[in-house]
């Protein structure tokens, strides 16, 4: 982690660098003696987004009740699931198998974890890549949640929005629920000038 740039406060199982005016983040989370493994601990994965000026953005635009979305000011989470496809369910009993769980969190992290944070190494990176997966995975019939809002409230931090309101059109179409329940984000938008 180190040689990527993330440093860990002692007694910390977090690790960060900057990002611009936030902070990217690998969260590391021991869960002692899980349903499904009682004489064991798993160890868990996340990457986070912090930036304070873009979770107020978002705030505003967000459903009134709704601010917990961006709570401590992460504009975005991902567990190991979503950074890489199908990873094991890390557990261990012992030493020897949290040396073996160590080696593996190592290869996650060169082969997985730093590769994702270092292509969205800035907020532009961090839009790109959620506006290609949103795009992706429309059509799927699925509600879209507050995702594009969080999305928006980033482009138009970036000065972008015009492309916000795009994004908002797209994710949330006329007459849905959906564009009815994100409507503060729409009025925000329009009502700074995009």
């Amino acid at each position: 982690m180190k040689v990527a740039g993330f440093k860990r406060a002692s007694r910390s199982v977090s690790y960060s660098r900057r990002w611009g005016e936030g902070r990217q983040k690998v969260d590391f989370e021991l869960i002692v003696r899980p349903r499904y493994a009682s004489d064991s601990i798993q160890v868990s994965l996340s990457v986070s987004f912090v930036h304070a000026s873009i979770s107020d953005v978002a705030r505003r635009m967000l459903p009134e009740g709704a601010e917990d979305v961006v709570r401590n000011d992460v504009v975005e989470r991902s567990v190991l699931d979503q950074v890489m496809r199908n990873p094991s369910v890390l557990v261990f009993r012992n030493e020897c198998e949290l040396r073996d769980s160590v080696n593996i969190l190592k290869s996650w992290i060169n082969s997985s974890i730093v590769p994702y944070m270092d292509a969205r190494s800035s907020v532009e990176g961090l839009v790109g890549e959620n506006v290609r997966s949103l795009m992706g995975n429309m059509g799927d019939g699925f509600a879209r949640g507050p995702r594009p809002v969080v999305l928006a409230a980033m482009q138009k931090f970036l000065g972008c929005s015009d492309d916000a309101l795009a994004i908002l059109e797209f994710s949330y179409p006329p007459d849905t629920l959906e564009r009815t329940y994100y409507s503060r984000a729409f009025r925000e938008l329009i009502q700074s000038g995009h």
